[in-house]
């Protein structure tokens, strides 16, 4: 696999860089004003970590209706979806586990404490605002789970004169898409208020090889409900509320395969958050954070398992302005776990307390960007955590510049690694370590001709990864048994060239066990993404190439996917758009067993957006 990979990026990278005049402005860069990697503004043009802003012109401009969609093919991101909406989504940054990427909303962390993963199918699109993806481990700044990296979430907040907005559309197969919000600033306060539903008839999700095929449509409904108020009592003081919640059902198929086999879920967010600048010099912010992630499943309308996950939140961070360009920060984190429900009752131990400080220290001298973390957690149950990280930035001339980076990371092991009851079939492993990794990565930027490029060599190695396994018995228990290595190459252009929005991402895999040699699953070892957008007047059109191939050791094929989307702007308040994803009608899968969509088309008509 060694030599596969050492050959796919020496074929692939000449006819990238003779390519890469092909595709966002490079002058609005220093503009773009990111907050997750770092815990505090910082211009995305000195950004020390990988870093990609997903923004709300982006999601309007291509018509996606999940996370998944929308992320999907971005640098770094792979996801691999159990059949569709709804159905179990996994997402991979730079190859590490989808347990290993860290979710926030608005700050707040995210995620099922018995899975040990965000439920990324159940993330509403419609009330987003902007999200950060930030490549490479940040345990640093935020200790467990973030070892691949974090995905930051901001729903909208509402700005500029008080407002409607919508949308409505139809999808064929069988599909609706609505939503209706109202928000804007009056005075001292901004506000947003949004509800909306999503859905679909869906299609059979599983194929004949399935263990638990059924030649049935899998749907799925989603509802979901967003209230962000924020108000300036005084310059520099702010105090806000954020309220998000979906709720709905997801069918599936399962055992046995005649059965009606469904789910219930319930996300939540909440959030309240004061900003306080006492004086020039030095900035409190203070978050209080609630997040729940429920699920509840049924054979035949009868509940055969329940796992309920509430996870609560105290932030205390404090950053001092040094100088101009030098900002030192330092904080605590508080976090508390529970879980709940019926299928957790026989758990040992149902809550545990992490206690968390961290700072962090951001620096630019002259050309030079330098940015350091360091963090220790304390679990009740695990004991005390230490990571860091520290990378710099060099912009050695007007267009160039090369990042470098190297930090650790780990993540906790789950409720039910931990503490799963003892049963003739599985048990837990109370004495199991967090998995650990050490990681570094080499970064070059450059501008030439109107087109911005970029390139990124990274390497990881996770240790002590938990893997469930049977025993003599056929008794599985999770131990720290396997090791993973991870390598890859990030290439990527973007431009605006005589009135088109071109943007290029083309990433090289290589993840595999260290123990065997094979490719970890699910993980395609190149991915190409290419955005092509023009608005001609009224009218606007786009599409998006998407390719991905699989090492031969693992099920999946190599696919190539061709979505088409366009629009007309009717007058100043309304639009009506239209896609069709997979023109083609391919067939292809990212899990084994499971289906993805053949082609959809959808109709839809805004207001206000």
């Amino acid at each position: 696999m060694k030599h596969l990979f050492l050959g796919g990026l020496a074929a692939a990278a000449l006819p990238f860089a003779a390519g890469a005049a092909d595709p966002a402005d490079p002058a609005e860069a220093p503009l773009t004003i990111t907050i997750t990697g770092t815990r505090t503004e910082q211009p995305l043009a000195h950004a020390t970590a990988a870093t990609t802003v997903v923004t709300a012109a982006d999601i309007e401009r291509t018509q996606a209706q999940s996370v998944s969609e929308l992320l999907n093919g971005l640098t770094g991101v792979d996801v691999a979806s159990s059949g569709g909406a709804g159905k179990v989504t996994s997402l991979y940054l730079r190859g590490s586990n989808s347990g290993h990427t860290l979710l926030l909303i608005d700050g707040v962390r995210v995620g099922s404490a018995t899975l040990g993963a965000p439920a990324w199918q159940n993330l509403p699109l419609g009330v987003i605002d902007r999200i950060e993806i930030v490549r490479g481990p940040q345990s640093g700044l935020y200790g467990s789970d973030a070892i691949g990296g974090v995905v930051q979430i901001f729903t909208k907040k509402g700005e500029g004169e008080p407002r409607a907005w919508g949308s409505a559309a139809l999808g064929s197969p069988q599909g609706v898409d609505a939503l209706l919000g109202y928000g804007g600033r009056v005075d001292d306060t901004r506000f947003s208020l949004a509800l909306g539903h999503y859905d679909t008839e869906g299609f059979n999700a599983t194929t004949p090889e399935n263990f638990g095929y059924n030649p049935d449509r899998d749907g799925y409904h989603n509802t979901f409900g967003h209230l962000s108020v924020t108000r300036e009592f005084a310059p520099g003081q702010s105090f806000g509320v954020t309220l998000l919640r979906a709720q709905g059902n997801n069918a599936y198929d399962g055992f046995p395969p005649e059965a009606k086999v469904d789910g219930d879920f319930v996300q939540q967010v909440v959030s309240i958050q004061a900003d306080n600048r006492l004086n020039d010099v030095w900035r409190m912010k203070t978050l209080l954070g609630q997040s729940q992630d429920r699920a509840e499943e049924f054979v035949d309308d009868f509940s055969i398992a329940e796992f309920n996950t509430r996870r609560d939140q105290f932030t205390w961070q404090h950053d001092l302005s040094l100088g101009h360009d030098h900002t030192l920060s330092v904080g605590y984190d508080y976090q508390k776990e529970r879980v709940s429900g019926a299928s957790v009752q026989d758990y040992s131990q149902r809550t545990r307390d992490d206690n968390a400080l961290f700072v962090s220290d951001t620096l630019r001298l002259g050309d030079v960007d330098l940015q350091a973390s360091l963090r220790s957690d304390d679990y009740d149950d695990l004991g005390r955590h230490n990571t860091g990280r520290f990378g710099a930035g060099w912009q050695f001339t007007p267009s160039s510049r090369v990042t470098a980076s190297y930090g650790t990371g780990y993540k906790a092991p789950s409720f039910n690694d931990l503490y799963y009851p003892d049963t003739p079939f599985a048990v837990g492993n109370p004495d199991l370590r967090p998995e650990s990794s050490r990681s570094w990565d080499l970064g070059f930027e450059q501008t030439f001709v109107g087109v911005q490029w970029r390139a990124a060599l990274f390497h990881s190695r996770v240790e002590d990864l938990i893997n469930w396994a049977p025993d003599a018995n056929f008794k599985f228990r999770p131990d720290n048994v396997d090791r993973a290595r991870l390598r890859g190459v990030e290439l990527g252009a973007s431009a605006h060239l005589d009135g088109w929005q071109l943007a290029l991402n083309l990433d090289l895999l290589d993840a595999e066990d260290a123990r065997t040699g094979r490719a970890l699953p699910n993980r395609p070892d190149r991915t190409l993404r290419l955005d092509v957008d023009r608005d001609f007047g009224a009218w606007s059109g786009g599409a998006t190439v998407f390719a991905a191939s699989y090492p031969s050791e693992l099920p999946q094929t190599g696919y190539a996917l061709l979505n088409l989307r366009a629009g007309y702007r009717l007058d100043r308040d309304w639009t009506l758009k239209a896609k069709v994803n997979n023109v083609f009608d391919r067939d292809y899968q990212t899990v084994e067993g499971y289906a993805m969509p053949g082609r959809e088309a959808w109709l839809a008509i805004e207001y206000g957006l």
